[in-house]
């Protein structure tokens, strides 16, 4: 099967993205600040499988048709490199998306405030106003 190779960006680093198929792909896109890729299919029924380093996106991901969400299989092709295959039924736009999200605030908050709580309770049975 043919192979497109596409180089994409991300802040300093470059990565591939390699696209495996027999179906004609156009007007590739990567959108660094969502974190997605999109392309044209423009057949209906072929397979199509993407392989990429994990790091690019990010998973668990989310794969649109049109924006329709479809079933895709994922599976590491080798070390750091992740494949999603998927069959799209019609032809039209793919966005494969990368849902990993990052926490807003740091995990030793809780922590601290768990502390916090521990620690004064003990102090406000001693100021009970009974």
């Amino acid at each position: 099967m043919p192979k497109i190779i596409q180089e994409v960006q991300w802040k300093e680093d470059k990565f591939d993205v390699e696209i495996i198929t027999d179906s004609e792909i156009d007007e590739f896109n990567f959108d660094q600040e969502s974190k997605s890729i999109s392309f044209q299919v423009n057949e209906k029924n072929k397979f199509v499988t993407i392989s990429m380093e994990e790091e690019l996106l990010g998973g668990p991901y989310v794969i649109l048709l049109n924006d329709e969400k479809i079933l895709y299989t994922k599976y590491y092709s080798k070390e750091n490199y992740i494949s999603l295959s998927m069959k799209p039924e019609s032809s039209g736009e793919i966005i494969i998306i990368g849902t990993t999200v990052i926490p807003e605030f740091s995990m030793f908050i809780p922590l601290i405030m768990g502390f916090v709580i521990i620690l004064t309770v003990p102090f406000m049975k001693k100021f009970s106003l009974h």
